[in-house]
């Protein structure tokens, strides 16, 4: 069983990232509440924000998406709010994270992706704007998508079962037991221990 991605067919764009993207109304609010596959799902932006946004470079927008892809996650905002502080504190001061603590979240995201055991996904180019992955792995091009995807296949979390088929993967049995270790950190670290670095914390997806 393979897992493909069809085309997008959102006809606006993302104010972040320039890709693909869909508006919702947004009523009375100054700004865009937007749908965005790029940045991990939906947020709203205010529009002093989005006319400051030239100021990030990718590697900041990157982390802004990782805050955005946290908010979602953790913290239980389906929809966060971007301002121009948010593109200050979670764009330019926050810290890049760690490459190791990236490519987990790429093999928890590739979890949430797949139905069934076994199930093989082909991500190409094409994925990064129409799919969450770059999302969570703070990735900015599709280089550094397919370096962590490398790298999960160098620690035995994944495989390349068809060696003839471009970019195709399959979780190993070592990699669900790694996920299965990531969530018992993520279960520890929910747990209140006083002790806990947030910023490099991995996370259960919904």
């Amino acid at each position: 069983m393979y897992k493909y991605y069809p085309p997008s067919k959102m006809n606006e764009w993302c104010p972040i990232w320039d890709t693909p993207a869909s508006f919702m109304p947004s009523d009375s609010y100054d700004g865009k509440y937007v749908s965005s596959p790029r940045a991990g799902g939906q947020y709203r932006i205010d529009r002093t924000a989005i006319s400051c946004m030239s100021r990030l470079d990718d590697r900041a927008k990157a982390r802004l998406t990782s805050w955005l892809v946290e908010q979602r996650d953790r913290e239980g905002q389906d929809i966060p709010v971007v301002s121009t502080d948010t593109l200050k504190t979670e764009g330019e001061q926050r810290e890049s994270l760690p490459i190791p603590i990236r490519a987990d979240r790429l093999l928890q995201w590739i979890e949430s992706e797949i139905e069934n055991i076994g199930t093989i996904l082909v991500f190409t180019s094409q994925e990064m704007n129409t799919t969450t992955a770059a999302a969570w792995s703070e990735s900015i091009n599709f280089q550094e998508v397919k370096f962590l995807l490398d790298h999960l296949c160098e620690q035995g979390w994944l495989e390349r079962p068809q060696p003839s088929l471009t970019n195709n993967y399959l979780v190993t049995v070592e990699g669900y037991n790694r996920l299965a270790e990531l969530k018992t950190m993520n279960d520890d670290s929910t747990s209140g221990d006083e002790n806990d670095d947030s910023s490099i914390r991995v996370f259960g997806l919904k």
